[in-house]
């Protein structure tokens, strides 16, 4: 079982650097099953700040020179990180993660990998998913029932006791719910074992400065086409941040069948396109 200690460093992280943040849409976060957390992501700052608006340690996959270059190394550790390389690595990190789902702990992926890590991205921009995630989701099989299942295929029970930074948080109307067209397998209500939870980082406030030159983390991880240029790898420090969660999305028998099938592909590109297409409106919304 994961450690508090993920959860404690987080807070006293966000603490330290004197971060506000705000939290919206709580009601969606999912109270029982598994749970894979997928975000935008932009600052070294993401994963603790997730671990602290959702109140539980969380098992991100990231990048392999995080876990290579010192000081930076010590951090991913203590979060419980699991740094990545060969393509190895990355199934023995599908299969980890397949047992944590069953044991119902949290997952948590970056799809968008290691690009908007070192070149600068705007705070409302999501580039494209990387597919893991959908993968690792459609392979995990663990009957999970959660409670009180919507009609819709969403679940609105309200998280309690979500800690975070005190701050002043922004009003959200109901009414102002983030408009995705219906999936076809989210009309019912089937069995669901496994959910991904789409999730938006919209900083509102934050400062950025050059922090470690690309050659250097050459030097970690050859095999990084990013890091063979000059330049900088940018430190994006969060002032004020809104965490805007978005609709979870769960996995049915269905889905896993067509997954193992000839339309295979066609049902991780429906996922994937999903959680990019709601982390981007939710975006909009939080930096507007």
């Amino acid at each position: 079982m994961v450690p508090q200690t993920p959860l404690l460093l987080s807070h006293l992280l966000l603490s330290s650097l004197g971060t506000q943040v705000s939290l919206n849409y709580a009601e969606r976060i999912p109270q029982d099953g598994s749970l894979i957390v997928v975000s935008n992501h932009r600052s070294f700052m993401d994963a603790p700040l997730l671990m602290t608006v959702l109140s539980q340690p969380i098992r991100f996959a990231c990048h392999h020179y995080m876990g290579q270059v010192p000081v930076l190394r010590e951090i991913v550790t203590a979060l419980g990180c699991v740094p990545l390389d060969s393509a190895s690595q990355k199934q023995h990190f599908l299969r980890q993660a397949s047992r944590l789902l069953q044991s119902r702990q949290t997952v948590g992926i970056f799809p968008e990998g290691t690009q908007p890590m070192v070149q600068q991205t705007a705070p409302n921009q999501v580039g494209a998913f990387q597919r893991g995630f959908a993968h690792l989701a459609l392979r995990t099989d663990k009957s999970a029932q959660p409670d009180r299942p919507e009609a819709d295929g969403l679940t609105r029970s309200p998280r309690q006791n979500v800690a975070v930074p005190p701050t002043q948080d922004v009003a959200v109307s109901p009414t102002q719910d983030v408009a995705v067209s219906p999936r076809h397998n989210m009309a019912v209500s089937p069995p669901r074992n496994v959910a991904i939870l789409p999730v938006a980082i919209a900083a509102r406030e934050e400062s950025v400065c050059p922090a470690i030159p690309l050659p250097l983390l050459g030097l970690f991880d050859p095999s990084e086409p990013l890091f063979q240029q000059l330049g900088w790898h940018p430190l994006v420090l969060y002032h004020q941040v809104r965490v805007l969660v978005g609709r979870p999305y769960w996995v049915t028998p269905s889905q896993r069948q067509r997954y193992r099938g000839k339309q295979g592909k066609i049902v991780v590109n429906e996922l994937t396109q999903y959680c990019q297409t709601e982390i981007a409106h939710l975006l909009d919304q939080g930096c507007a």
